[in-house]
């Protein structure tokens, strides 16, 4: 057995994911595929675009073999954050040879130079940071400027794209842990991350994300984008989802009233005078974007804001995310969905008891230790929120209730 995992969120699950899958089997002899995936919260701070265990059933009917959670106290945060917790739980299922990332650049040894260099920095970069960042710059922003004045333009534009970004924090987190885990990456095919063209086969997310958004949007113009039926995103979107903005940011906006300057400042990501800041998105208009764009600034880019918001709606502190950063914590691993290569992948984890394996909530909770309690909790909270936002009829506590998608072999491509 020889077993690549991939960190994901596949919000939706597209052609270049499948793509992904395929090439890092066919690079690395992998025989089984693990995806970590973000649950009902992503990382940029947003909800996802359907239910954490329909894009489960997605990425198995499209060449996964095992799709667990990545919990909410690493999905939805910073880059570093998002792949040092994802490592971590990597490396503690003792199964995984390789980890398959896409990135624009598609040079490993290229993005494995930049993440030695950031993994174990120099004097003359922090310098050069603490300058960049005395400028009032976003830290992605004064990172690439400091790296670009110690390593030179050429290492610097990689911290430029998306992806690129993404695998150079897997790269640091898998240098900094010691990791047996070999990385391997896939150069990103098709439209950039951010682009919002879907005319091309390797869309990207985001512009599947807004043609699913479009009003009358058919299976017709869903099916070159997508390796799967479409008319299983189509019918969640038509019968169970709801747009969840507007309700979502009235909520926020209650909480903001309702709290004072000390609770804003035990978030993540906050710095001195943004608390101020908070209180003055009270007087834009009830829209989530307006909301964001009113806290947004030069030194708070949008994705931040956006992830300080989900934790004020989730109750996440810099404490928790202190306590679950913490190289000695290991959280459960919490199974979505498998098909028969994924069942025996699963058997493979348990034997080697380095973490709690979750299929069953209410039998198995109570072998978790405090700590990993309250990191299950809070995957709870967010499943909670998603229901109540973003869904037509809310399911209270669907962690306990929904079994894992089982996908028969026959059923898969």
């Amino acid at each position: 057995m020889q077993t690549q995992a991939i960190i994901c969120e596949y919000n939706p699950f597209h052609n270049g994911h499948a793509y992904q899958i395929q090439a890092g089997k066919k690079a690395a002899g992998s025989t089984h595929t693990l995806a970590l995936m973000s649950g009902s919260v992503v990382q940029r701070g947003t909800f996802a675009v359907a239910d954490k265990w329909l894009r489960a059933r997605t990425a198995l009917l499209s060449g996964a073999d095992l799709v667990c959670e990545l919990p909410f106290c690493y999905a939805a945060q910073s880059a570093e954050y998002f792949a040092a917790g994802a490592v971590k739980i990597l490396n503690a299922t003792g199964v995984c040879d390789t980890l398959c990332f896409g990135s624009e650049a598609g040079d490993l040894e290229a993005l494995s130079h930049v993440a030695q260099s950031l993994a174990f920095e120099t004097p003359a970069f922090r310098d050069a940071l603490k300058a960049a960042l005395g400028q009032g710059l976003a830290f992605p922003k004064a990172r690439e400027l400091a790296f670009k004045a110690t390593e030179g333009e050429k290492s610097a534009s990689y911290l430029r794209e998306p992806n690129n970004i993404l695998g150079i924090e897997y790269l640091k987190a898998l240098l900094r842990t010691h990791s047996t885990i070999r990385p391997v990456t896939i150069k990103r095919q098709g439209n950039a991350y951010h682009d919002t063209n879907a005319q091309s086969r390797f869309a990207s997310a985001t512009a599947i994300r807004q043609l699913l958004a479009a009003p009358g949007v058919s299976a017709l113009a869903l099916a070159p984008l997508l390796p799967y039926d479409p008319s299983l995103l189509l019918s969640y979107m038509q019968k169970a989802r709801i747009p969840w903005e507007e309700s979502y940011a009235k909520a926020l906006l209650n909480q903001i009233h309702s709290q004072d300057l000390s609770r804003f400042r035990t978030l993540p990501y906050m710095e001195k005078g943004l608390e101020f800041k908070l209180k003055k998105a009270l007087e834009a208009d009830s829209r989530y974007d307006s909301i964001v764009d009113t806290l947004t600034s030069k030194r708070a880019p949008k994705s931040r804001i956006r992830r300080i918001l989900m934790d004020l709606s989730m109750g996440f502190e810099s404490a928790d995310l202190s306590r679950f950063a913490d190289p000695g914590f290991v959280p459960c691993l919490r199974v979505l969905g498998f098909n028969e290569k994924g069942r025996a992948l699963l058997k493979a984890i348990r034997e080697q008891d380095g973490l709690p394996v979750i299929t069953n909530t209410r039998a198995n909770i109570t072998r978790l230790s405090p700590d990993q309690r309250a990191c299950f909790d809070f995957d709870a909270r967010a499943t909670d929120l998603f229901s109540l936002f973003c869904e037509k009829q809310y399911h209270y506590h669907r962690d306990y209730t929904q079994n894992p998608v089982i996908i028969a072999e026959k059923e898969a491509l």
